[in-house]
């Protein structure tokens, strides 16, 4: 975890615990108001869209608008995540299981861009000492990173349990595809080099979910390849 060549992800915390309060109610607070306020378009737009005498138009029109309001849902529960508003709880954590939990999580996104993926574990791991939810949350959205940037130029992906230092566990993400050219940038918010159908704080929600586990997070990305590295606390 300390080679040179790679860049650590920012620890995205609030430190006044005043503020952390402050910020985290009111970002729950808004997040439940708009999620109040978006449930009445999509049930609404739901029921309308039940009437048959509908045009092909304005059914088109209300899956747009009722597809939109499911993506602010989505959004406005990613941003509580990135606003350092989730809850962990670290306990044992059977490595063996939870390999076996993320592959059949996970294995699906790859077949079906028929893009090659290998989950490498060594042997006699000792169990992590996590939040296995988040931590799990942590590598799917890598991962999903990962099917996309491979998905471009026909690449690759693994993930790989290895050995770490002071008797933790690295988990390496990696995949071939297009080089990041600035690593510090893609964890900042909303920012994306994807389409507009991406809320670009995925990474920024691996960061601060990183924060609140202890999981220091490297990276780097050069000659078409992309590591991530996290080291996890151990029993």
């Amino acid at each position: 975890m300390a080679d040179p060549d790679f860049t650590y992800a920012p620890r995205l915390e609030i430190t006044d615990p005043n503020a952390e309060a402050f910020y985290g109610q009111l970002l729950r607070g808004t997040t439940h108001k708009l999620n109040n306020l978006l449930a009445v378009i999509h049930g609404f737009s739901s029921l309308i869209m039940m009437n048959d005498t509908l045009e092909a138009s304005e059914v088109e029109n209300l899956t747009h608008m009722k597809d939109a309001a499911q993506n602010a849902s989505l959004l406005s529960e990613r941003i509580l995540t990135a606003g350092g508003c989730t809850k962990v709880s670290s306990q044992e954590v059977s490595t063996d299981e939870f390999i076996t939990g993320l592959d059949s999580t996970v294995r699906e996104r790859f077949s079906d861009k028929d893009i090659p993926f290998e989950i490498k574990s060594s042997s006699g791991l000792p169990n992590l000492m996590s939040d296995a939810s988040r931590l799990k949350d942590v590598i799917v959205e890598l991962l999903d990173n990962a099917v996309d940037a491979a998905s471009e130029t026909g690449g690759s992906a693994s993930i790989e349990f290895r050995p770490g230092t002071d008797g933790r566990v690295e988990i390496v993400v990696e995949n071939t595809g297009p080089t990041i050219a600035d690593m510090a940038q893609i964890y900042e918010p909303f920012y994306t080099t994807k389409d507009s159908n991406h809320f670009g704080i995925g990474l920024t929600s691996v960061a601060v979910l990183c924060g609140q586990l202890d999981i220091p997070l490297c990276g780097t990305s050069a000659d078409g390849k992309t590591t991530f590295v996290m080291s996890v606390g151990a029993v």
